[in-house]
């Protein structure tokens, strides 16, 4: 919920079916706002790979960089952490993982993602893809739902949740735990730490719509 620390969040896992319901109920209230902005949040490899000091995240300008963004695959785009939904009344809701250890998951929360998964020191790359990718025929219109999959974790009653999906003016777009790898490569990957954006001509993967718990 919003206020976590960047060290420590949960925004998926679900200690028992009441807490499931509570962030359930919680994502719903992104429901009835309309979509503003869409902020993607990876590494930021070009500073990275220029061996120079690297500190504090960098909005992603247009240019060079936005010729082949390095997230964009075929039918989907792959994020380090996640991503921000702005609605157009000013208020921010983030998708991300989950700190995976003992626990996953991907989860949603009215919050911002620096100060909850990234510090301000976090060397990310910030991408205002709002006009720039496949979220533009969504923006303006309002969102239906908002629905969160769970799936029990242990036998303690313990739940955890493997996708956040957004249903938009009848477009439905799906947020898992999943990564693409070559930029020419249209396989999902599963991922614990590390968020797929799925595109609605895009299947879900076969292992996303089957699986039944962290080690399947």
């Amino acid at each position: 919920m919003p206020g976590d620390s960047p060290l420590f969040r949960e925004w998926s896992w679900a200690q028992n079916a009441a807490e499931v319901e509570l962030r359930r109920a919680h994502a719903r209230t992104l429901v009835g706002r309309r979509v503003g902005r869409i902020r993607y949040f990876t590494l930021d490899y070009a500073r990275l790979g220029s061996g120079g000091e690297v500190s504090g995240p960098r909005i992603i300008q247009k240019g060079e960089e936005w010729r082949d963004p390095w997230w964009e695959r075929p039918g989907f785009d792959t994020l380090d952490w996640g991503l921000e939904l702005e609605t157009d009344d000013g208020l921010i809701y983030s998708i991300t993982w989950d700190p995976p250890g003992v626990r996953e998951g991907i989860g949603i929360s009215r919050a911002p993602l620096i100060g909850t998964a990234l510090t301000g020191a976090t060397s990310a790359a910030i991408w205002d893809v709002t006009q720039l990718s496949r979220w533009k025929a969504v923006v303006g219109q309002v969102v239906d739902n908002v629905t969160m999959r769970y799936l029990p974790w242990d036998e303690h009653g313990a739940y955890w949740c493997t996708r956040v999906s957004l249903e938009v003016s009848g477009i439905e777009i799906h947020c898992l735990l999943a990564a693409g790898h070559a930029p020419d490569d249209a396989t999902i990957y599963r991922s614990a730490d590390d968020v797929a954006v799925i595109f609605p001509a895009t299947q879900l993967p076969e292992w996303e719509l089957h699986r039944t718990g962290p080690q399947d």
